[in-house]
């Protein structure tokens, strides 16, 4: 998800698009996902599922400045890397 999305925003990616990004395809999307499994599978509601996952949100949160940053880094070394064009469909 984080790589089409950031192909897709290529030519316009700067510091706080690749963040945002990055921190809804994987902080958001994903605690959806584990603490909806956490509550199927341990014997909690989500509410509780979510607040345990709390603590691990700070780490998050930095892995996703992180790596925002070195996107925008990447793009800015190798201005050779170009945006692809769209594939047209086959009629």
């Amino acid at each position: 998800m984080i790589g089409l999305l950031v192909e897709r925003n290529w030519a316009r990616l700067n510091f706080a698009l690749a963040f945002a990004i990055i921190f809804v395809s994987s902080v958001v999307i994903m605690y959806g996902i584990g603490n909806a499994w956490l509550s199927y599978s341990a014997p909690m509601s989500y509410l509780k599922a979510t607040i345990a996952a709390g603590p691990f949100l700070p780490g998050d949160l930095l892995k996703s400045v992180l790596a925002a940053l070195v996107a925008v880094t990447v793009k800015r070394s190798y201005p050779i890397i170009r945006v692809r064009p769209a594939v047209q469909p086959a009629r």
